[in-house]
């Protein structure tokens, strides 16, 4: 966190009940978007309990669901360890989130290599092979512990997920094929995918049981989607 400092900035958030203060690091777009509910528009229809998610780095998304839905429970992981500081100073007020220190996966495992963006860390991932489009420093990387989603929705008794959000360079696909293959019901998805395969994939997993509500396509590889149960309509 020492070494960060340099690189952060403190803002000015409005919120229903006050003003806060939210951590970012400067020069960075995103967690403007988020905040003000452009990256991940909400439906009015749905009443979220569940909310998951995957790769929550500073902590926007969970901030924005929470201060949006007060009665939700948010389960946010993300495995940078320096990141986690931040996210924890971000949410300290928001009683609702749940910070979990894993990457997120489709498998348990206690040591696993999760290489850092160090320009803002939002591009580290679990596969070295993204170093070529992220800023992965190859050399440095962290040991995390990775985790089953299907798994931990099992342990926690949970069949439905109102609002999942996965922004997990390059593990997305995974994920969403442990809880599609295991029947967790899932509502409203905002997945990033980081290439064309596992886009190709995601969608192909998805077709039968999804519309896709906005597809934002960047760099030709990248796309940010929003998938939407068939069994809803905004």
């Amino acid at each position: 966190m020492k070494n960060l400092s340099d690189k952060l900035e403190t803002i000015i958030v409005e919120t229903k009940s006050k003003k806060k203060k939210f951590i970012i690091f400067k020069k960075t777009l995103y967690p403007y978007k988020i905040l003000n509910g452009t990256s991940y528009p909400l439906p009015k229809f749905i009443d979220p309990k569940i909310i998951i998610d995957v790769g929550a780095n500073i902590g926007a998304a969970s901030f924005y669901f929470s201060e949006t839905y007060p009665n939700s429970t948010i389960y946010a992981f993300e495995p940078a360890k320096d990141l986690i500081q931040i996210l924890k100073k971000n949410l300290k007020t928001n009683n609702n989130v749940e910070i979990i220190n894993k990457a997120v996966s489709n498998k348990n495992e206690k040591h696993s290599k999760f290489f850092i963006d160090y320009h803002n860390y939002d591009g580290s991932s679990l596969y070295k092979e993204y170093h070529q489009t992220n800023n992965l420093d190859l050399d440095k990387y962290e040991i995390v512990e990775t985790i089953d989603l299907f798994n931990f929705c099992l342990e926690n008794n949970i069949r439905e997920i109102d609002i999942l959000k996965v922004d997990a360079e390059g593990s997305e696909f995974e994920i969403i094929e442990t809880l599609i293959k295991n029947e967790v019901y899932i509502k409203l998805l905002y997945c990033e995918s980081h290439n064309k395969k596992n886009y190709k994939k995601i969608n192909e997993l998805l077709k039968d049981s999804f519309n896709i509500k906005k597809d934002l396509i960047k760099n030709n590889d990248f796309h940010e989607t929003i998938y939407l149960s068939k069994k809803l309509n905004f």
